[in-house]
């Protein structure tokens, strides 16, 4: 497990380090200190790099839901539910239902996503906003439509799987419908 979900922090405190040492070494030119602006030179590029490589959990949620949406704008119902749990049921069909409602989705965007580890790691819960161009079966196009959702997530079998979703509203987050229309 990665200390941070980002290389930042400690790249900043390599960065003012190696600053000390680099004022160090200029006024007293001390090859201690010239080690120092290297060591720290080569620990934040590291830093970055095994940040790049590692993928801690609440990463690995992020990715399943632009993953999620993604295979819902291109219509591949099988790759959407296989990010919902099989005793889902009720979810699962609703995403069934939802494919067979919606005719075509263009320009889906993910926003202002966070992802909330919850019960040891074993549980997320994440948060985003989603915006498209929709055409409804039997009513073409509708426009741009604003969403936001809350899905929780379980481990399961080494993958994150919804088992919980919830539909805010966009303006006021508050808790509404799944298929309920947003008052103007």
């Amino acid at each position: 497990m990665w200390f941070t979900e980002t290389p930042w922090p400690p790249i900043v405190i390599c960065s003012i380090i190696g600053a000390i040492c680099l004022v160090d070494l200029t006024s007293r030119r001390r090859k201690i200190s010239l080690i120092g602006v290297v060591l720290m030179a080569v620990a934040s590029i590291a830093i970055f790099i095994i940040e790049e490589q590692i993928v801690t959990d609440s990463e690995q949620v992020e990715i399943s839901v632009i993953a999620m949406a993604t295979a819902f704008e291109e219509g591949e119902l099988n790759a959407c539910l296989d990010y919902i749990s099989p005793q889902a049921v009720q979810i699962r069909g609703m995403v069934q239902a939802a494919f067979l409602t919606v005719k075509e989705v263009r320009g889906l965007k993910i926003k202002s996503l966070s992802v909330e580890m919850k019960a040891n790691s074993t549980r997320a819960i994440s948060d985003f906003r989603a915006n498209a161009d929709l055409a409804i079966r039997g009513y073409g196009e509708i426009g741009r439509r604003p969403s936001r959702w809350r899905f929780t997530w379980r481990k399961e079998d080494g993958a994150w799987k919804i088992v919980k979703v919830v539909r805010l509203n966009p303006l006021t987050g508050e808790e509404m419908g799944i298929m309920d229309q947003r008052e103007a």
